[in-house]
């Protein structure tokens, strides 16, 4: 698991405040699942604040529920980003989802207010559009956003390896419970990001 730090030019010597939350990757046939902010034409990978009493693949899979009625399974925990600004420290874990279902999506009031959309479009777009985060230097939120986002799917594309080694792990029961089903999950993600070796393993079923 990666562990990326985001420095703001406004952070304070030390941060007395901390907000947690859960985001998702969701992709299928190549594209991925955003949220997409209507009033302030703002994008976003989907996900939201830890409640109390809530692990973080619980608040991975309610947030993507209530904001784009997906029904997820989080796998794969490949990320955490740690933001620093003003007296804050924003802690973002990112997991890799399998999609399982649907779900009536249940918004906000200031969510639903603000248009708050689903929408799959290609992931290649996507990294596009969160790559040009320096063209939003008028507005340090949506600049701050659209940088964490992209650090995101930058370290999504590199995640292959940890799928694969996450899997072999559940195959042999090394340090987790051994678990066939989902290593077969593992390596067909890892598969479906490119990772060669997943395609070998005698364990890789690709339906």
């Amino acid at each position: 698991m990666e562990i990326i730090n985001i420095y703001g030019d406004n952070r304070y010597d030390k941060h007395t405040k901390v907000r947690e939350g859960c985001r998702g990757i969701v992709v299928k046939d190549r594209e991925i699942l955003l949220v997409y902010e209507v009033l302030s034409d703002q994008w976003f990978l989907p996900g939201g604040g830890l409640e109390a009493q809530e692990s973080m693949e619980e608040c991975c899979a309610r947030e993507l529920a209530e904001e784009t009625g997906c029904v997820v399974n989080p796998l794969y925990h490949y990320l955490t980003i740690n933001e620093y600004y003003e007296e804050w420290l924003f802690v973002s874990r990112y997991f890799i989802c399998e999609l399982i279902g649907e779900t009536y999506h249940r918004l906000t009031r200031r969510e639903a207010e603000a248009g708050l959309e689903p929408r799959w479009i290609p992931l290649e777009e996507a990294i596009s559009i969160f790559s040009r985060h320096q063209e939003h230097a008028h507005n340090e939120m949506k600049r701050g956003a659209y940088l964490r986002e992209y650090r995101a799917l930058s370290a999504y594309l590199n995640a292959g390896k940890g799928l694969y080694e996450l899997a072999m792990k559940h195959i042999y029961g090394d340090g987790v419970e051994e678990d066939n089903e989902l290593a077969v999950k593992l390596l067909t993600l890892a598969h479906d990001m490119g990772h060669v070796e997943a395609s070998y393993n005698p364990g890789f079923s690709k339906t």
